[in-house]
């Protein structure tokens, strides 16, 4: 893995600790700050908000520029905006930190999920599993977030305790400044292209899916160890649960990577894999809601972190398979502000919702953003490009299908089909527009041969173009 690999794992790995921050220091900041749970909801949409502007301008500017600068900025702007959090003293400024931390975290996260995908980043054929190979370390930066400021709340204030984790991201820039093997891009901004992007079927789609899916992953996040005290569990009890659930999103997102997608669905990171997950974590929450018992209670929340973890990067993957990937960066830009959407309004509401009720009354709201994702994900899999299917055009027999012209002699020996004598051509009867054509072709020694295509006429000196297969030529060698 080379720079640009460890830029993209950093990249995960930060934004996973960005997204679980808040919950993390969630029961800190009621007892130091007194910031109550309504203003806890406000401070989750402040930041999606936030977001869902930047990520639009941020990938616009990822596109122009380049994933280096984009993630090194995001590493720099949210050490700065954490920093802010640790140290402020009035509920304005964590607002103003909130708002600094969606600048920076865009750059992380949109700079970062279209960098893993690229082949040869972290893995040789890229795509889908990648995303979620490369998400495991988004799971592994908010899995050690609750874990990391429990201990240090044990040992010293909130201010110090936070500062630690801005110390951390401020690492992470210099690391991602001195890395290099960046990919190469093609760096251009076509306003047109960009709109016409928004209103394709398949960024809609993909929206939507993310609205439902950051709908779940941010409210859960925020709202665990709050559920979990309704249980009355102990503030490190709770702690260690939400790092628990974190664990169970970075293995599922590993073992999806890895092997587990690839056998038990048609193929890595195809569609039905969402619907399935969607169906599951309605289960795990409607667990959560109706049990009395805090060891059921936090058996659904690891078992919901387990079904979340490869929904978010299937999805991006499904999305950008109908696109080239100097489009990825464009196309991730839309979806995900369409997704915090979701992020913004959802934790709120479960906050709002959750007034004179329970927080576990509140949290039905989250098993109707489930099925709704699963319903995204059968519109996804009944748009999924299929396979094409290579068609053959020689049955390794005889010449059904083909015809000869001049004095060439063509016939098939051992399954191969072989040209002698003096010149000429052997043409297909059937006609074919829009092809890739794949050819095995072996010649003699000072052989002079080739594949014609788009040949207006069948004559001894056919009229098109023409792929050479030529030893006796240095002028016109094979493939020219």
């Amino acid at each position: 893995m080379g720079g640009a690999g460890v830029a993209a794992v950093l990249g995960a790995f930060g934004y996973g600790v960005i997204v679980a921050l808040l919950g993390s220091v969630k029961l800190k900041l009621a007892e130091e700050r007194n910031v109550d749970d309504a203003q806890v909801g406000k401070l989750i949409s402040v930041l999606s908000f936030t977001s869902l502007i930047m990520v639009v301008v941020v990938g616009i500017l990822l596109d122009g520029i380049g994933h280096k600068p984009v993630i090194v900025y995001g590493f720099l702007v949210s050490a700065l905006a954490i920093l802010i959090i640790a140290q402020a003293k009035s509920y304005r400024l964590l607002i103003v930190g909130c708002i600094l931390l969606g600048f920076g975290g865009m750059g992380i996260c949109t700079g970062a999920n279209t960098l893993v995908p690229v082949p040869g980043v972290i893995l040789e054929e890229g795509g889908t599993p990648a995303l979620n190979l490369g998400n495991v370390f988004f799971g592994l930066g908010a899995m050690v977030v609750p874990v990391l400021t429990a201990f240090l709340f044990r040992k010293t204030k909130y201010a110090n305790a936070v500062t630690v984790i801005a110390v951390m991201m401020a690492v992470a820039t210099v690391i991602c400044a001195i890395a290099r093997g960046f990919p190469e891009m093609e760096r251009s901004f076509d306003l047109g292209q960009f709109f016409e992007l928004l209103t394709h079927s398949a960024v809609i789609v993909g929206g939507l899916a993310l609205l439902c899916y950051i709908s779940l992953e941010v409210s859960m996040a925020g709202w665990i160890t709050t559920y979990l005290k309704s249980h009355n569990l102990a503030d490190a009890r709770c702690s260690s649960i939400l790092s628990t659930f974190w664990i169970g999103l970075l293995a599922a997102r590993l073992l999806a990577g890895i092997l587990v997608l690839s056998i038990w669905v048609p193929e890595p990171g195809h569609p039905w894999a969402i619907v399935v997950l969607a169906a599951l974590s309605a289960v795990a929450i409607m667990v959560m809601i109706t049990t009395r018992s805090g060891v059921v209670g936090a058996a659904g929340v690891i078992c919901a972190g387990f079904f979340f973890g490869p929904l978010f990067p299937t999805t991006v993957g499904v999305t950008y398979v109908h696109f080239p990937a100097a489009l990825h960066g464009r196309v991730f830009g839309p979806i995900f502000a369409i997704g915090l959407i979701g992020a913004t309004i959802v934790p709120a509401a479960i906050g709002y919702y959750s007034k004179g009720r329970s927080i576990r009354k509140s949290l039905i709201i989250l098993v109707v953003a489930a099925v709704l994702l699963a319903v995204m994900g059968v519109i996804m899999a009944m748009t999924y490009p299929k396979e094409e299917q290579w068609q053959p055009i020689f049955n390794h027999e005889d010449l059904t299908g083909w015809e000869t012209v001049g004095e060439a002699t063509w016939e098939v020996k051992d399954g191969v089909l072989t040209g002698s004598g003096g010149q000429g051509h052997i043409f297909t009867k059937t006609s074919y527009e829009n092809l890739l054509l794949r050819t095995t072709v072996r010649v003699n020694e000072g052989g002079n041969s080739g594949v014609y295509f788009r040949v207006q006429d069948k004559e001894r000196w056919p009229t098109g173009y023409e792929a050479q297969v030529d030893n006796h030529d240095p002028n016109n060698p094979t493939g020219s």
